[in-house]
């Protein structure tokens, strides 16, 4: 069977930036959680999370992303999304995390707030 997420990591002017592509769902959470707990392990870690390439998000893979969100505060760093087109970060907004989860219509939004914390 293929694998229907494929992540990629990349530094932007030092901050960590996690992409994942495809579709983020029961099956393919699991590969999102290591992945991000493996980029927030150090103390004090702030990564963005580009969601720009995500063609699917189900609510597994916002629990995926709110745990890894708490873990990184928990450890004193930070994590933050941006998703390029606000349909890819409407669902966050909609279900109430945007309230507390740092959400960025863009990465050098999301750069530049990141560095601000």
């Amino acid at each position: 069977m293929k694998t229907r997420l494929h992540i990629s990591s990349r530094r932007e002017g030092g901050i960590g930036v996690l992409a994942p592509e495809g579709e983020i769902d029961a099956v393919t959470r699991s590969i999102l959680a290591a992945a991000l707990s493996e980029a927030l392990a150090a103390p004090g870690t702030r990564l963005i999370l580009d969601l720009s390439g995500v063609t699917f998000l189900d609510s597994g893979g916002l629990g995926t992303i709110s745990d890894q969100h708490r873990a990184a505060r928990e450890n004193g760093g930070m994590l933050s999304v941006y998703g390029g087109d606000p349909r890819r970060t409407r669902v966050l907004w909609l279900t109430g995390m945007a309230d507390w989860l740092p959400v960025h219509p863009d990465l050098t939004t999301a750069l530049a707030a990141i560095r601000e914390r």
